[in-house]
């Protein structure tokens, strides 16, 4: 429900984009240049699944892969300018979401929350 609420207001904003392929691009807005398998990893997710959403990513022309200048064998995925002019307003609006949501929730289970989904978080990194 949060990400067909995000996806409508992602479209809303004329970026076309899904909320899957929102989150590669937050990770790689934090540390561009990142392998499929540095992106699958740190999202917790299959590395066929990171590799459809990176294809549409790549055809809508968020992204681009190049070689690794040290190991032939890695694709780097790069950012294009798109993807970097679309940053801000992204996570305004994820933001803005996430906001309308909490607001259901008191200032004492907004903390509750928080410190809860931090705890699952580092249980899946371990």
């Amino acid at each position: 429900m949060l990400g067909s609420r995000v996806g409508k207001r992602f479209a809303d904003a004329g970026l076309e984009l899904t909320v899957e392929q929102w989150t590669l691009l937050v990770m790689l807005w934090d540390r561009d240049g990142l392998t499929q398998q540095d992106l699958a990893d740190g999202l917790i997710l299959e590395k066929s699944s990171v590799s459809r959403a990176l294809n549409g990513l790549e055809r809508q022309g968020w992204v681009w892969r190049a070689r690794d200048p040290d190991d032939a064998r890695l694709r780097r995925v790069m950012l294009t300018e798109k993807a970097w002019a679309a940053c801000d307003e992204s996570i305004c609006i994820t933001k803005s979401v996430l906001r309308e949501a909490q607001e259901t929730l008191s200032p004492d289970e907004q903390e509750t929350l928080h410190r809860l989904l931090l705890r699952v978080l580092r249980a899946l990194h371990s």
